[in-house]
């Protein structure tokens, strides 16, 4: 890929079922911002990104859960929505760091799922 092209977006992981797959969505948002020429800075980014994926979260979770909960979530997938958006910004499209650093993720989700819960539920990610 020449420094010119735009990133690939993440292929769906194989592996992780749910948990990776709102990794993947909100990975994607991130590329997808830089695909739009996001003109805010990344603070703006950020915050409009945490609000939005929130939002879809409260539309699709409603009072099933808490809204701390919610938040949780929320704030982890906009870190991850957020690498979307810096890495390709400071280095080289690069296949196998993609695939890397999702399995990375993953690693970490599963050792965090697993791990016994220290507070309450906002230890956990949702799986869709």
């Amino acid at each position: 890929m020449s420094d010119t092209e735009q990133p690939q977006e993440p292929k769906q992981p194989e592996q992780g079922g749910g948990m990776m797959s709102s990794v993947s969505m909100a990975f994607n948002l991130g590329v997808s911002a830089i695909q739009q020429g996001a003109p805010q800075g990344i603070s703006a980014l950020a915050a409009e990104t945490k609000d939005s994926i929130f939002q879809q979260l409260k539309t699709s979770y409603g009072d099933q859960l808490e809204d701390s909960f919610l938040e949780a979530n929320a704030e982890y997938l906009t870190q991850v929505a957020m690498l979307g958006y810096i890495i390709p910004s400071i280095c080289a499209f690069d296949e196998g760091f993609k695939d890397r650093l999702f399995q990375l993720i993953q690693a970490k989700l599963e050792k965090k799922n697993e791990a016994p819960p220290q507070s309450t539920q906002s230890s956990n990610i949702i799986v869709p």
